[in-house]
């Protein structure tokens, strides 16, 4: 939810919170405390190709990695791209009417594993999870 509060805030003309060490403003509180970190010797890592910082190296990789890695593998009905072919097979399967995951309590049949593990869950009484897809 803090999230979409802070990005919430870009769309309004609010004031910018300055950094009160050199004046540099910002729209999003988060960016501010991540700048200020300039100020007391923590070191940043900056994405070269859209200027995100990440306190954390390991961060600044999985945000290469997710948002700017090459997606070659690209689905012919709907057009979404995969890094890897394995991911786009998966994906495949919302084009199809296709149901080849049967519930073993109800035989109820679904599309991907997602589906038939959610529903399996209505069994149980658990909340269902969000699939990604």
């Amino acid at each position: 939810m803090e999230d979409l509060t802070s990005h919430m805030k870009i769309h309004k003309k609010g004031k910018p919170i300055t950094c009160s060490e050199c004046g540099k403003s910002f729209k999003i509180k988060r960016n501010l405390k991540i700048h200020q970190r300039t100020h007391s010797g923590w070191e940043l890592y900056s994405c070269e190709q859209c200027d995100k910082l990440f306190n954390l190296r390991t961060n600044l990789k999985a945000h290469v990695t997710n948002i700017h890695s090459p997606r070659p593998h690209a689905c012919s009905d709907c057009g979404k791209s995969f890094r890897f072919p394995y991911k786009l097979k998966a994906h495949q399967h919302v084009h199809s009417d296709e149901r080849p995951f049967a519930c073993s309590v109800c035989g109820k049949c679904y599309k991907g594993l997602c589906g038939l593990y959610n529903h399996k869950k209505t069994h149980t009484g658990e909340k269902p999870s969000q699939c990604s897809s």
